[in-house]
C-alpha cells in the first residue's frame, strides 16, 4: 500500500508529524540527499513531499530522479521558515497549493 512521506527541516517535520505523515528530517541538504536516495530506491511511498530549500543543493543525478521517477512522486513544498523570513503568509500559503 502507498503511504505519504515528508523529508523536512527538524523544525517544520513536527506539522508533518502531527498530521499522521511519516517525517523524515535532515539538518542539511547533504543529510537530505542521503535520505532521500533511501526512499527512492525502496520505492515504498508512494509520495514524497519534500523541502524545496533542500532542492538546489541536491546532485544533478538526484534531481534527474526526482523529475523522472514514477514512483515515488516527489513533491516539493516551500519550508515554513519562508513566511517567517519575510514572505507573506497569503504568499506562502499560494506557493504551497500550487
Amino acid at each position: 500500500m502507498a503511504w505519504i512521506a515528508a523529508l523536512t527541516n527538524p523544525e517544520t517535520a513536527l506539522g508533518f508529524r502531527l498530521a499522521g505523515i511519516e517525517t523524515f528530517s535532515a539538518q542539511d541538504a547533504l543529510e537530505a540527499e542521503g535520505l532521500l536516495k533511501g526512499l527512492l530506491e525502496r520505492k515504498m511511498p508512494g509520495i514524497v513531499v519534500i523541502s524545496e530549500e533542500f532542492l538546489p543543493y541536491f546532485s544533478e543525478g538526484t534531481r534527474k530522479k526526482i523529475e523522472e521517477n514514477l514512483q515515488p512522486v516527489c513533491v516539493p513544498v516551500p519550508p515554513i521558515q519562508s513566511w517567517r523570513d519575510g514572505e507573506k503568509k497569503e504568499e506562502y500559503l499560494s506557493r504551497l497549493m500550487q
